[in-house]
């Protein structure tokens, strides 16, 4: 799976002209190789937007970035509502189990979106790996709130990682920070293995979400 996150900077006065726009992305639903988008605001950040999209694999995106991308951008009329964006994309490694087997379920039934990119030390990509396989994966799974999420490494960049969670909401989010979380940190002794971890809290847009119309 290929997982795409987009972030964009928003003044004040475009916020409803962008949140529109991004409502009428729902001509990827009938992409081939598209497996489903959502996104929001950044809870710490109300003129950033987050959008994270799933394709099946870079075949399919490349495919769409080349003949579907600029025509659906461009009726759109999002690119002057913004002031600046990033992107990029990350190849997945594990899946992260939670109370929803089908990626599509829980794009629609997600109410938050919690974000971890990671920047490795040397030698520690064997480890960090393993460390979500058998530490926070179990963890976050047995946190009741959790939907399923994904865990990728950057595809021009092996030593940075991206984990990103759907949540049903940002109440069991807070709850699992609350209870479980810091005893998972210490077990996986985070420092070790990154030099840096950004994280993103994103309320989810119902407007915003796409559903792939196969799924």
């Amino acid at each position: 799976m290929l997982v795409k996150l987009i972030t964009c900077e928003v003044p004040d006065e475009n916020l409803e002209r962008f949140a529109a726009g991004q409502a009428a992305w729902s001509a990827l639903a009938k992409v081939d190789g598209f497996l489903g988008q959502l996104g929001g605001w950044e809870l710490s950040d109300w003129n950033r937007a987050v959008i994270v999209g799933l394709w099946r694999d870079a075949e399919a995106y490349n495919r769409f970035m080349s003949d579907a991308h600029d025509a659906i951008f461009e009726s759109h009329g999002q690119q002057d509502s913004y002031t600046s964006s990033d992107i990029s994309l990350w190849q997945s490694v594990l899946g992260i189990p939670g109370s929803l087997h089908a990626l599509g379920q829980a794009v629609e039934q997600a109410g938050l979106i919690r974000i971890a990119l990671c920047r490795l030390r040397p030698g520690r990509r064997e480890h960090f790996v393993e460390v979500q396989r058998n530490t926070w994966n179990p963890g976050m799974a047995a946190s009741g709130g959790l939907l399923c999420g994904v865990f990728s490494r950057h595809c021009d960049d092996e030593d940075r990682f991206a984990v990103c969670t759907l949540w049903s909401s940002e109440a069991e989010h807070r709850r699992y920070r609350e209870t479980i979380f810091h005893e998972l940190r210490r077990a996986a002794r985070v420092e070790d293995d990154c030099s840096a971890v950004a994280g993103m809290l994103v309320g989810c847009e119902a407007s915003w979400k796409v559903a792939a119309a196969q799924a």
